[in-house]
């Protein structure tokens, strides 16, 4: 009888144990995942700290034919190939002479405003 109770016991501890031990894991997992939610809201929220990675690589280029599809989608920016001023607003795939875009491989060089925001992307060929 003495046997059967210690048993019991040591199985009421165990099954207690492993509750308390997922309990804890899974208030564990859900701060993970609102700390991984407010970090995806901050940076989808601040476009320059979005792009700052780009800027940040010492050689970042783009091929003419990335380039020529980036004209085709229209720039969010003004945009400045080898010295040729687009503006924004102005722009129309319809009527861009994309003959004036090299084939060769062209640095990008982002211009921030004051509040830190892309406002021209420079592209020079290399």
């Amino acid at each position: 009888m003495k046997n059967i109770v210690q048993r019991l016991l040591f199985l009421i501890f165990a099954d207690g144990c492993f509750v308390a031990a997922m309990l804890t894991a899974q208030s564990g997992l859900q701060v993970i995942y609102s700390l991984q939610t407010q970090i995806k809201q901050k940076l989808e929220g601040n476009p320059v700290l979005y792009r700052a990675s780009y800027d940040a690589r010492t050689e970042y280029s783009v091929s003419w034919q990335e380039l020529a599809a980036r004209m085709l989608n229209g720039p969010e920016t003004d945009v400045s190939i080898d010295g040729y001023e687009i503006e924004a607003e102005s722009f129309d795939y319809n009527t861009f002479d994309f003959a004036r875009i090299r084939r060769n491989d062209y640095a990008v060089t982002y211009q921030y405003d004051l509040e830190g925001s892309i406002c021209k992307v420079s592209y020079t060929s290399r």
